[in-house]
């Protein structure tokens, strides 16, 4: 209760007159005053310092009521296989040269986490390791090659190594685990072979730098070996340097630029092959007269040509690396054909490709043309020929020539509707009736999404019964990339397609 009446009659009381008795009960009631002001503001100071504890108490609340919120996360309730599934794909490639590589992350979340990447080797199988950097580097990189070679155990290793020193010491450790070698990428700088030794389990070799000089066969273990996969950038041996043929008898797949000389010669190395992916190489007054078309086992050809001639002129490179290819290459058992060809300026290059699968013969199933300056003409004339073509990607050329469109065009897109006919097909009968999976990525602007909508929805027939009587293949997964923004509405009815089952992903720009 408060000392002091702080009622106006007190003060009208003590107002009438001044005494001396009336001075002293002012100066009284003054001194309760400063004692009830004084036990006011304890109570403050109290009551504020309850305050502070009570919303740090209901702060710490809210953090706890998050982290128990986050034990009804999804993640938590995913089987320990996904996870993995899901651990190996982040870890891929390890970094050594990181502070913290993506296995060392994922094993200091939590608990559970941890002891999924500790019961997994294979997570820390997978790394990369620059062996040239400063000498305080490799103290700590020591430290982490020591703890992954530790923790991947047995499990067979996945390795980028770059290293110009080939004697330094943490290669040396390294090499003694070379029997457990699978896949090994060499950087800028390919290590002697008689510094790495056997390399028994090895199954995929690669040089990811660009060299003027050949890969060297001398790294690859004598046959009987378990070698499925060579790439490079850089090209062959030529065929007259090698006094016998190089263990290659079981390799698979190969990725490399043809050289001058020999061109596709070195192939009859490889007489199991059945991917090849060939890359950038131009050819300046080559003759194709000098070379002979060669027959190759191959089921899958990839041609990449997405780099600059530098000072060559195209009327200077009389035969580039997808004619050459398709002129001089014979694959029948072929079902799968890539061509990534962003430099193409030359629209007559379309027509050795229709050369090369007539000649080969071959049943395609998956064809992407990606960045050819070609006609919407000359695609559905391709088209028309492949009956059993069940994947198709194509893309716009981003070079710009002033007397040519690009080929995805609403007469294409007519073209590819079922049971209509267009300027480009005057029959009802269907162009590529197997088709089941359709990707355009398209420079023009005004694209007709009506048009796609169309033809979209006129192979979307989920019924087996009927698509089999029509012939026809339901169309199951579609890809639209625009170089404009896209309108959600005008593709509305591409959404009760996507609901009933269909893969549909359409993006514009910015998107």
């Amino acid at each position: 209760m408060p000392r002091a009446d702080v009622g106006r009659h007190c003060v009208y009381e003590c107002s009438r007159g001044l005494g001396v008795p009336q001075r002293s009960e002012v100066s009284r009631l003054l001194h309760q005053v400063d004692k009830d002001l004084n036990d006011y503001a304890q109570e403050i100071s109290s009551l504020e310092s309850q305050l502070v504890f009570l919303r740090l108490q209901q702060e710490r609340l809210q953090a706890h009521k998050i982290t128990l919120s986050s034990l009804l996360s999804p993640i938590h309730h995913l089987p320990n296989e996904i996870l993995l599934r899901i651990f190996l794909f982040a870890c891929r490639e390890n970094d050594l040269l990181a502070f913290q590589p993506p296995a060392s992350s994922i094993a200091g979340v939590c608990h559970r986490w941890r002891e999924l990447a500790m019961s997994c080797p294979a997570l820390w199988s997978s790394f990369r390791v620059w062996l040239g950097g400063a000498k305080s580097q490799d103290s700590a990189l020591a430290t982490r090659l020591e703890l992954f070679l530790k923790r991947s155990r047995d499990q067979p290793l996945t390795l980028h190594i770059e290293c110009p020193d080939s004697g330094h010491p943490l290669l040396t450790k390294l090499v003694q685990h070379s029997g457990s070698w699978r896949h090994l990428t060499f950087g800028r700088y390919a290590i002697e072979a008689e510094v790495l030794g056997a390399l028994p389990s090895l199954e995929s070799l690669s040089w990811d730098t660009d060299s003027d000089e050949s890969i060297k066969f001398e790294l690859i273990p004598p046959l009987p070996n378990k070698l499925r996969r060579i790439s490079t950038r850089s090209r062959l041996p030529n065929v007259t340097d090698l006094n016998s043929p190089p263990p290659v008898n079981q390799v698979t797949s190969l990725t490399f630029s043809p050289g001058h000389r020999d061109l596709f010669k070195p192939l009859l190395w490889f007489p199991n092959l059945q991917h090849l992916a060939l890359g950038h190489c131009s050819f300046p007054y080559l003759s194709l007269g000098d070379h002979s078309p060669r027959l190759v086992p191959i089921t899958s050809l990839q041609i990449e040509d997405r780099s600059k001639l530098n000072s060559l002129t195209w009327t200077q490179a009389t035969l580039v690396m997808l004619e050459a290819a398709m002129d001089l290459l014979m694959a029948p058992n072929l079902s799968s054909l890539v061509v990534n060809n962003d430099n193409q300026k030359d629209p007559d290059s379309f027509s050795h490709i229709q050369t090369f699968i007539e000649r080969s013969g071959c049943v395609l199933t998956v064809l992407e043309l990606r960045g050819l300056a070609i006609s919407d003409t000359c695609v559905v004339d391709l088209l028309r020929c492949l009956h059993s073509l069940a994947q198709l990607t194509l893309e716009d050329s981003t070079v710009g020539i002033a007397s040519f469109k690009p080929p995805i065009s609403k007469k294409l897109i007519d073209s590819l509707h079922t049971c209509r006919s267009s300027p480009l097909k005057l029959t009802l009968h269907p162009i590529i009736p197997r088709l089941r999976s359709l990707a355009f990525r398209a420079q023009s602007r005004n694209f007709n999404a009506f048009s796609f909508i169309d033809m979209v929805s006129s192979r979307w027939i989920p019924d087996l019964k009927y698509a089999e009587e029509t012939g026809i293949s339901c169309l199951r997964s579609i890809e639209l990339h625009l170089c404009e923004p896209v309108n959600e509405e005008d593709y509305s009815r591409l959404w009760h397609l996507e609901n009933s089952g269909m893969r549909v992903v359409v993006k514009g720009k910015d998107t």
